[in-house]
């Protein structure tokens, strides 16, 4: 999307930055496996994948209501509006095969 705004770039590489955090707990989790430290880097794990759906889901919110914002509709003209059937030809106008 063209135009964003600064604060979705921001809370986008929050999110991916919060996805390698996570990532690199949940390895860390499966390094330690078995001892004392597995239990606080799971917890670890949930902080940062929880922050980074948080953060990821945040900077799309921003970005459809910067679009709901700045969107100006285009007036149509008069007559193209084809969901009226009065508008629409009718058989005996259509030209015919020979």
């Amino acid at each position: 999307m063209k135009n964003r705004p600064w604060y979705c770039y921001t809370l986008d590489f929050l999110g991916i930055a919060a996805l390698v955090g996570a990532a690199a707990s949940l390895a860390g989790a499966y390094w330690l496996n078995g001892t004392a430290g597995e239990a606080g880097m799971l917890g670890a794990f949930q902080y940062c994948l929880g922050g980074a759906v948080a953060a990821l889901l945040a900077a799309r919110t921003c970005e459809v209501t910067h679009v709901l914002r700045h969107h100006q509709p285009t007036p149509t003209p008069l007559g193209s509006n084809l969901d009226n059937v009065e508008n629409l030809p009718r058989r005996d106008d259509l030209p015919r095969a020979a």
